[in-house]
């Protein structure tokens, strides 16, 4: 049986839905797309759409941000076997991708069965760009920060690299930093 797989990649000031399921390989990818699994690719859905919702929105409350039909635009996989769909800002039905946790749902439905694969992306390139101004700032003799700019760049570095695992921490820790930056030139 396909096994859906993939996450939301992000970019420097965009985001990507990457399907990962791959083709099948009897050893390997037993789940992947082929006539072994009755899907050769995400053609092969009935339905494919991707829902997102916005750090505005919370996942298990309020309706998605947007939801994209997958299947009007299917890319070439790349080298890997993988499809990759980038969305700007306003195909995510956002003025613009802000920093904070980004949720998310692909759905393929074929024969009446869905596929689900579902998670969250951590987003945080702004907080990283105004912490490194806050640092060169403070190299150039700026007025340091409340909390020391090198403080707050560690605090970034372990919420970037999976230190937290609890995603409601990890809202708190964006909005912390947000607001700890606001304390200094």
């Amino acid at each position: 049986m396909l096994i859906l797989k993939g996450c939301l990649q992000v970019g420097c000031d965009a985001l990507s839905w990457a399907d990962k399921t791959r083709p099948y390989e009897a050893t390997l990818n037993a789940g992947g797309y082929g006539v072994e699994n009755e899907i050769a690719d995400p053609a092969g859905f009935d339905t494919y759409t991707f829902t997102v919702w916005d750090p505005t929105k919370d996942y298990y409350t309020q309706d998605p941000t947007k939801v994209i039909d997958l299947k009007a635009d299917i890319p070439t996989p790349d080298a890997d076997g993988d499809y990759i769909w980038p969305f700007t800002a306003l195909q995510l039905g956002v003025a613009t991708v802000d920093d904070g946790i980004w949720w998310y749902e692909a759905k393929g439905v074929f024969d009446d069965i869905d596929y689900v694969v579902n998670g969250a992306a951590i987003v945080t390139w702004k907080l990283e760009r105004d912490i490194k101004k806050k640092i060169d700032a403070r190299k150039r003799g700026c007025k340091p920060c409340e909390n020391d700019a090198y403080q707050l760049w560690l605090e970034l570095q372990i919420l970037k690299c999976g230190g937290i695992c609890d995603i409601s921490k990890a809202a708190e820790v964006i909005k912390s930093l947000q607001a700890a930056l606001r304390t200094c030139c």
